[in-house]
């Protein structure tokens, strides 16, 4: 399908590209006693390669993307004001991880001193809400703009959903002491966050059909 199917290949080899760079954060983290900036650096690999992942799903399932654009101009803007914020809150959402107390190391090693990053985790949950309630109010402008252009509004909608989940989540851990169980759950629903914010972009494109293929390279 190299020939016919150009994006699965490159996106499928993307994701094999992404083990070995994440096999090498991960033993520099290691080296590191846990260096939260490196593990940090290990989860935003991690973010990109999801984003990677869900585009490759997309695009099998949807064939090969079209010219024809499916949203008028200001809704792409919109999107691209999304992605803008989702990378913001996430990049924030692990500098405020690594700055409480999972950041990688517990107390018995050198007391965590040298594990943490040094900023205030109330005043970085602070910071880190702010880009997140801006991701929410873009998120509705999406799924509300979807339904009175009468586009299709359901990658909008599941990133909404997510969202919604995230902050209860993440209000949740905040009062009660950020539990590990908690803190486990907003990492993984970031995860899903990046997946759906890659599914809302690529769906403001029109698609050629799961079995359409391009001419073989040498026909």
């Amino acid at each position: 399908m190299r020939r016919t199917r150009p994006e699965l290949f490159w996106l499928a080899f993307a994701q094999g590209a992404a083990i070995p760079v994440q096999a090498v954060i991960g033993g520099v983290s290691v080296w590191t006693n846990l260096n939260p900036f490196v593990v940090g650096l290990h989860f935003v690999v991690s973010a990109a390669l999801t984003s990677v992942t869900a585009a490759l799903v997309y695009r099998a399932m949807n064939g090969p993307r079209t010219a024809v654009r499916l949203v008028p101009a200001w809704y792409t803007n919109v999107v691209r004001g999304t992605v803008a914020a989702v990378v913001v809150t996430v990049l924030v959402g692990i500098l405020t991880t690594g700055s409480g107390p999972h950041a990688g190391a517990d107390e018995a090693v050198d007391g965590g001193r040298l594990h943490r990053t040094g900023f205030d985790p109330a005043v970085m949950e602070h910071v880190h809400a702010v880009p997140a309630y801006v991701l929410f109010a873009l998120t509705l402008v999406l799924v509300v703009g979807a339904v009175r252009l009468r586009l299709s509004s359901r990658w909008a909608l599941a990133l909404l959903v997510v969202e919604f989940v995230q902050i209860a989540v993440g209000l949740t851990q905040a009062r009660t002491g950020l539990p590990v169980g908690l803190v486990g759950t907003h990492m993984v629903l970031a995860g899903l966050l990046v997946a759906a914010t890659t599914a809302v972009v690529l769906s403001t494109r029109g698609s050629a059909g799961r079995g359409a293929v391009r001419e073989p390279l040498d026909a």
